[in-house]
């Protein structure tokens, strides 16, 4: 990937109007512009994507006199549009633009006269980020739908009730266009050009958290608790049955009576009641935890891109020729100040020269303090050229 540069030509006569287009289908969606000169006038840059430049141009930046901003747009042509041009002052208005070199792709969805859908177009080999530009006026509502299936699964990628552009990032496998609301007098002839490509900034954030896998294997049953301790002790004896009768009445005077018999002995009191069970034993310790499940596929990518880059930080400086130098059709430039690294753009124009010369700043000859300046031929001694050193 390689920066290129391309200027867009002022209106002919100067004055209030619209320059020739330029045609930026070999660059990416990146676009860093900066609108410089001596004009006091408004500068509008417009876009157009259909092939012929048919139907009505877009805005993508404005400046009053002059400005710099950098935007994120996949398009085919672009133009300067000059009002307000100050007669009296006069002054030529200059816009130059950089970008990088991926290349856009084109299609054209056919859309429909009526309330009804449009043909499907086959959009797999386009890349993501694409802009859709619908222009001429009309009534009613255009909606730009993509499918994967091309046939019954279709989802809005934008809606438009006036001609303009919508940007984003998407894969489609089709779309088409779909009108909605349209009377029946005066609808309008709506055209629709889509620019895709696969370079620069602005594709869409990581997808969602796919889903928690399976729950692991459940761990083997623990070992059984201890046996607990037997029932209470046994109960007390009960206790000794009363003692026999005593023996016959005393016999009368005379010899003694023999001594009665011992009564028989008392029976053994009842077995005492069972003491309570015991306490259940306490439960094992639980067997280890299975293996975890494997977990869930990632989800699709999210349909959102995130939020473009911030505008550049612009330093204009120029350099004036000696003569001395030792290739005057590479001049080594040196930086006005030294940059974190070389991803920095270089807008270069002339001032003041004998004689007009093409331009180049190969990325090879970048470093953090200087860069080469590649002319078409030799400069001479006084040439003066201006520069406008970018930082993303």
């Amino acid at each position: 990937m390689a920066n290129q540069f391309f200027n867009l030509p002022a209106p002919t006569p100067l004055g209030n109007g619209q320059g020739a287009a330029v045609d930026f289908s070999t660059f990416g969606n990146l676009k860093s512009i900066v609108v410089s000169g001596d004009a006091t006038a408004n500068i509008s840059i417009e876009m157009n994507n259909d092939p012929a430049q048919a139907g009505s141009w877009q805005s993508i930046y404005s400046a009053q006199n002059t400005g710099g901003t950098t935007v994120l747009v996949a398009c085919r042509w672009l133009r300067m549009n000059v009002s307000g041009y100050n007669y009296t002052f006069g002054g030529t208005p200059v816009v130059n633009i950089g970008g990088t070199d991926d290349g856009t792709q084109f299609v054209a969805l056919p859309v429909p006269a009526d309330n009804s859908a449009g043909a499907p177009v086959s959009t797999a080999a386009l890349g993501l980020f694409k802009s859709i530009q619908v222009a001429n006026a009309f009534r009613g509502t255009v909606v730009v739908e993509f499918s994967e299936d091309g046939t019954s699964d279709w989802a809005p990628a934008a809606s438009f009730g006036n001609p303009g552009t919508q940007s984003n990032t998407y894969a489609a496998d089709f779309m088409r266009a779909r009108r909605t609301g349209v009377p029946g007098i005066n609808p309008g002839t709506p055209i629709c050009n889509v620019g895709a490509t696969s370079g620069g900034s602005g594709g869409g954030g990581s997808g969602p958290t796919g889903p928690t896998g399976p729950q692991g294997v459940t761990g083997p049953t623990g070992p059984a608790g201890v046996t607990g301790p037997s029932g209470g002790p046994t109960g007390p004896a009960g206790p000794t049955g009363p003692g026999g009768a005593s023996g016959g009445p005393t016999g009368p005077t005379g010899p003694t009576g023999t001594a009665g018999t011992n009564g028989t002995n008392g029976t053994n009191g009842a077995t005492g009641p069972t003491g309570a069970a015991g306490g259940a034993g306490g439960t094992g310790s639980t067997g280890p935890a299975g293996p975890t499940g494997p977990t869930g596929a990632s989800g699709g990518g999210g349909a959102t891109g995130p939020t473009g880059p911030g505008g550049p930080v612009v330093t204009p400086f120029n350099y004036t020729v000696l003569g001395t130098e030792g290739d005057l059709a590479n001049l080594v430039i040196p930086l006005p100040g030294a940059q974190p690294n070389t991803g920095y753009y270089v807008v270069p124009w002339q001032a003041a020269n004998t004689n007009f010369l093409l331009m180049a700043i190969p990325d090879s000859g970048k470093t953090t303090t200087q860069f080469v300046l590649a002319l078409s031929s030799n400069s001479t001694a006084g040439d003066v050229f201006n520069f406008i050193v970018m930082h993303p």
